[in-house]
């Protein structure tokens, strides 16, 4: 068989702006206080590498940005803002090459492991190393670095459950379009609509972020509501406490029934297996998300007098949903990869937040890439950014739409009838 391939298509501009953040990589020194301009300058190069799906300088950064982190937890005094903002830039350059344009995605070479590996993902959600191993006809040690390389790449992800090692594709490495032609078997897809094994569909997540938006608007039911079961809802805190602190694979029912102060057999009454339990904290969540349906995004604009008007409240809805469940979000992006019904609970919430943004811009006709820019420019990283660096809640708000609307401005004066 062949060897692994995984081809780098970036052009000049692609190979200029990855020397140009390995360089301002360089100058973080992880063994002294951050220099905030630098960071300042590293964080701005990295979100110029999403905004152009530049998935070679991501995947540069990622790897420095790992090396800078690994460096700096060694030193004798490692500066704990440093940490926060190495492990926020890692999580935002996850997420930029998970959404990366699939026309910008390296190459996969036919008939090499890298091919055969993503192959084998794509009949499966989640796919085990040793199964790898017998499908591609390799030994443990080609599947761990043809997986590194698929995962550095943005198009795989990882979980680790005991000592057995899981892959799945990524939402990047399933709009992979420089492939052969799959088989009839394997053209086949799902209806979208429909759940998969190991998920619940995805109006069961949306019908939660409609619960949220509708209680939040005041125009709930007053009938027919949900009585709030104090038991139930303990258990449910202390799990996405549990979540949060060390991931949802590995958190036990015993050690949830310790912390809600509840017999196992009570726990198991409300939640029989981990994916209802899951269904029951995602739930959650994304009600107190507050976050307009895609089909009421019009809603958040209503009366605005102008563009930049617009742009205030997009942000201000957006922030609003970052302060209030910041935490319950970074918990799903860390685990989306593992947890299928997480992955699908997110892909809801993304339908929201980009029907928002759409919304947001629509005087101006925005294109494809100027609905992906102001979503990343609006994204959590950044709102985490700001108010790290001691920025209010309504500074952060501020702060980042000044930004947004010079993004535009500069982006729309480029285009004849681009006019604010």
């Amino acid at each position: 068989m062949a060897a692994t391939t995984v081809e780098d298509h970036a052009g000049a501009a692609g190979t200029a702006r990855s020397d140009a953040l390995v360089r301002r990589l360089d100058a973080v020194d992880p063994m002294r206080a951050p220099d905030e301009a630098r960071l300042e300058a590293l964080g701005m190069g990295l979100v110029d590498a999403v905004l152009a799906a530049d998935a070679g300088a991501l995947t540069t950064t990622l790897a420095g940005l790992r090396r800078l982190r690994a460096r700096a937890i060694g030193s004798e005094a490692p500066s704990e803002h440093l940490l926060g903002w190495l492990s926020a830039a890692i999580a935002f350059s996850y997420w930029g090459l998970e959404r990366v344009r699939p026309e910008s995605a390296p190459g996969i070479a036919d008939g090499s492991h890298a091919w055969e590996f993503i192959q084998t993902l794509r009949d499966s959600d989640e796919v085990g190393s040793s199964e790898l191993r017998e499908r591609l006809g390799v030994d443990e040690t080609e599947v761990s670095r043809t997986g590194r390389r698929l995962l550095e790449a943005g198009l795989v992800a990882r979980a680790k459950v005991g000592r057995q090692v899981f892959w799945r594709l990524t939402p990047r490495g399933r709009r992979l379009r420089a492939s052969p032609p799959r088989s009839a078997r394997q053209a086949k897809e799902p209806d979208s609509r429909k759940a998969r094994p190991g998920t619940v569909g995805p109006d069961f997540w949306m019908a939660a972020i409609r619960q949220g938006f509708e209680g939040a608007a005041g125009d709930e039911p007053t009938t027919g509501r949900r009585s709030v079961d104090p038991t139930r809802e303990r258990i449910v805190e202390c799990t996405l406490d549990l979540h949060s602190q060390q991931g949802i694979l590995e958190t036990s029912f015993d050690q949830i029934a310790a912390k809600a102060g509840v017999p196992l057999e009570t726990l198991e009454s409300y939640f029989p297996t981990r994916d209802d339990l899951v269904k029951g904290c995602g739930q959650h969540v994304l009600t107190r998300l507050q976050l307009p349906p895609p089909d009421r995004a019009g809603e958040i604009f209503s009366g605005a007098a102008s563009d930049r008007e617009r742009v205030h409240r997009l942000i201000e809805t957006l922030f609003d949903v970052y302060e209030r469940e910041s935490q319950g979000l970074e918990r799903g992006r860390r685990d989306r990869a593992a947890v299928p019904l997480v992955n699908e609970a997110f892909e809801q919430v993304s339908a929201s937040v980009d029907a928002l943004v759409e919304e947001a811009l629509k005087p101006i006709d925005p294109d494809a890439e100027t609905i992906a820019s102001v979503r990343a420019l609006t994204d959590l990283e950044v709102w985490r950014a700001l108010r790290e660096a001691g920025a209010s809640p309504g500074d952060s708000v501020k702060d980042a739409s000044a930004a947004v609307d010079r993004w535009l401005d500069a982006h729309l004066s480029a285009r004849p009838t681009g006019t604010r």
